[in-house]
C-alpha cells in the first residue's frame, strides 16, 4: 500500500505563476504579436486541455513539474546572452519530455529561445526594469 499526498494550493498557484511568467514574460520574447495569439490558441502549458492529461494533482507530481517549469526558466534566460551548449539542450529536453508526460503541452526547441531570435531588444528590457522613486 502506498500513500499518495495532494499538492497543497500553494504549490498549485506557484506551478500556475512559473506557466504565466514563462508564457507570457519569456515566450513574448521570441514570437511575434500575431505568433503569439496562435500559441494561445494551443492551450500551452494547460494540462486540462491536454489530451493525455496525467497530473493527477499529487505532491510527487506537482513538485516535478514545478522542478521542470524552474529549468526551463533558468535555461531560456541562461541561452538568452549566452551561446546554446549540450548541456543546455540536455536540460531542455528532459524538462519538455517530462512536462508532456503530465500532460503539459510545450512545442518549442531551444533554438527558438537562441539569442538570435529574441525579437524584443535589450532596450526595453533595461527600461521597463528602472522604478520612479518615490520620494
Amino acid at each position: 500500500m502506498r500513500i499518495a499526498y495532494a499538492a497543497p494550493s500553494e504549490v498549485e498557484e506557484y506551478i500556475e505563476e512559473l506557466t504565466e511568467h514563462l508564457l507570457y514574460d519569456l515566450v513574448p520574447q521570441y514570437v511575434s504579436e500575431q505568433e503569439f495569439t496562435e500559441l494561445q490558441q494551443l492551450h500551452l502549458l494547460n494540462p486540462l486541455q491536454s489530451t493525455n492529461h496525467l497530473y493527477n494533482g499529487l505532491l510527487e507530481e506537482a513538485l516535478q513539474i514545478v522542478s521542470s517549469l524552474q529549468a526551463l526558466i533558468a535555461v531560456i534566460q541562461t541561452i538568452r546572452y549566452r551561446k546554446i551548449e549540450k548541456k543546455h539542450q540536455k536540460i531542455f529536453e528532459k524538462n519538455v519530455h517530462k512536462l508532456e508526460k503530465f500532460g503539459f503541452c510545450f512545442p518549442f526547441s531551444i533554438e527558438q529561445f537562441s539569442k538570435e531570435n529574441c525579437v524584443t531588444t535589450n532596450d526595453y528590457h533595461m527600461l521597463s526594469s528602472y522604478k520612479v522613486a518615490l520620494n
